[in-house]
């Protein structure tokens, strides 16, 4: 496989890691990967969700259904060469109850079995369902946010990656329609875009078009945002009027925060300077001194964590670790925390259903309930059982933070 080069384009150098592909070799590279996670783990079923929609670019996703019967010391990942590795990402394992409840904790349109066939995921009640929507929305879309964020600071992009983004705002726009809100005409616009771009890529490459629809994903995720917002508080799930800041929603977390996160920061909303007292921010012509105890998040999301706090699992009780104890919780109806209850009580088993297995080489887990980015390390149980004082952890944040910050500034005051 030819090295990546780069091409530069509106202030970004786009790393070009995208290489066309037959479906002959997706089918090839898939069918002998999932042979080797037959011999290597003895599944009791093995499913693709999604689908190679535009070949060079889509890899292959898989979901691995473990058999509680067999727990091989070493679950290791079937080996790939380069052009295996390109087509194919990391599977995910899941437990049997994880499979069957699968349209409670993650969103997925469509789904194939490719080896053996279990009961088909149950379905949920029609209200249960939409409040999941917005809990999957909440879950996915702020760490997408962040992403975005990010990629305006990096400046030096993969290209692949970056399509793949973009095309994420699909994921987001189906979950705002499911929950009953409207995506919108600019947001419609864009993921047009985003479809032609990609399908055409090969034929016509536009690094222009990419800068572009960079430049306007963050302002269409937060309208996003705010149209799920509207519809969980006409629903009557969650109550997102004042006093939460209106769009573009970026609001200032309470202080009894147990720790800073950087990435909740929506950076390229903010300008940031280096001061004696630590980084500082303006937005909106307000400035905040951040010490390390504070989070930016679209007020939704907030309340959507807050309440996932509010359980009794191993994942609420990792999320309450990060994020303090619950605030505001009457601003979340007793509907929509019964529905996100279950959703963490099934992670949770799930949780430890996977304890002890060699996770290496797998996907991280659907997002059950909870940020990614929330999750212990992988191989760490230290997090997962309460091993670490919670002091050590918030200092360890901090640090982290402020050096993520000073950064940031500094790339700032050289003029990004």
């Amino acid at each position: 496989m030819a090295e990546p080069k780069a091409v530069a384009s509106a202030g970004w150098d786009f790393v070009v890691d995208v290489h066309p592909h037959s479906i002959a070799a997706y089918d090839d590279a898939r069918n002998r990967y999932i042979e080797q996670l037959v011999s290597l783990l003895s599944p009791l079923a093995v499913y693709e969700y999604g689908r190679v929609g535009v070949p060079g670019i889509s890899d292959i996703d898989l979901l691995v259904v473990l058999d509680p019967e067999k727990r091989p010391r070493n679950s290791r990942r079937p080996k790939l060469d380069a052009a295996g590795r390109y087509l194919i990402d990391k599977p995910i394992l899941l437990s049997p109850e994880a499979f069957r409840n699968l349209r409670a904790l993650i969103y997925i349109d469509l789904l194939e079995p490719r080896f053996g066939q279990l009961a088909p995921p149950i379905d949920l009640p029609e209200e249960a369902a939409r409040i999941v929507s917005a809990a999957l929305f909440a879950d996915f879309s702020h760490i997408l946010l962040h992403r975005f964020n990010k990629m305006h600071f990096v400046r030096r992009l993969s290209l692949r990656n970056t399509l793949l983004r973009l095309n994420s705002l699909h994921h987001s726009a189906r979950l705002v329609e499911c929950c009953g809100g409207s995506v919108g005409e600019e947001a419609s616009a864009l993921l047009a875009e985003v479809r032609d771009l990609r399908s055409h890529w090969f034929e016509r490459p536009n690094y222009d078009g990419v800068a572009r629809l960079l430049g306007r994903a963050v302002p269409v995720l937060m309208q996003l945002f705010d149209s799920v917002s509207r519809a969980v508080h006409e629903q009557g799930w969650c109550s997102t009027e004042e006093p939460w800041a209106e769009p573009p929603f970026l609001q200032i977390a309470p202080t009894s925060f147990s720790m800073f996160s950087s990435r909740f920061l929506g950076l390229d909303n903010a300008r940031a300077r280096v001061g004696m007292r630590g980084p500082s921010f303006s937005i909106g012509g307000s400035n905040y001194n951040l010490t390390g105890s504070i989070s930016f998040l679209p007020p939704y999301a907030y309340l959507h964590l807050q309440a996932c706090a509010d359980g009794t699992g191993t994942i609420s009780r990792l999320i309450r670790r990060k994020l303090g104890p619950p605030l505001d919780l009457e601003r979340v109806s007793a509907r929509y925390r019964d529905v996100i209850r279950d959703r963490m009580e099934i992670g949770s088993r799930h949780w430890d259903f996977l304890d002890g297995r060699d996770l290496s080489g797998f996907g991280q887990f659907p997002t059950y309930g909870m940020p990614q980015e929330f999750l212990p390390p992988k191989g760490s149980r230290a997090m997962l059982t309460g091993h670490l004082p919670s002091q050590v952890i918030a200092g360890l944040s901090r640090l982290l933070a402020r050096r993520a910050l000073r950064q940031a500034a500094t790339r700032l005051n050289e003029g990004w």
